[in-house]
């Protein structure tokens, strides 16, 4: 009986840890306000200038809702647990027009 509780106390426990791992929000890596400069419908992306003149290409689900000139501020989220550069692959991007 002992055995059974003590099985059930340590289930639980490594239960509530997974699931608190996996509760994590992710963290801002970085924003970028700025203006759309290009757009590359092949590549499915869109060329943000910010105010330091620096051209980021951006990722897009839709290319046809973005326009040249449209003022932008991206948001780059990205999990916590996911190690290495900062790569499309394993972050989330939010774009406000």
């Amino acid at each position: 009986m002992i055995k059974k509780k003590a099985l059930l106390l340590i289930t639980l426990l490594l239960l509530t840890i997974s699931l608190i791992g996996s509760l994590k929000e992710d963290t801002v890596k970085g924003e970028i306000k700025g203006t759309i400069e290009e757009k590359l419908p092949q590549q499915n992306m869109i060329v943000v200038q910010d105010q330091s003149n620096i051209r980021n290409h951006i990722p897009v689900d839709d290319i046809e809702k973005y326009e040249i000139g449209d003022k932008v501020e991206i948001t780059v989220y990205m999990h916590p647990d996911k190690n290495g550069a900062t790569t499309y692959e394993n972050s989330r991007i939010v774009i406000k027009k």
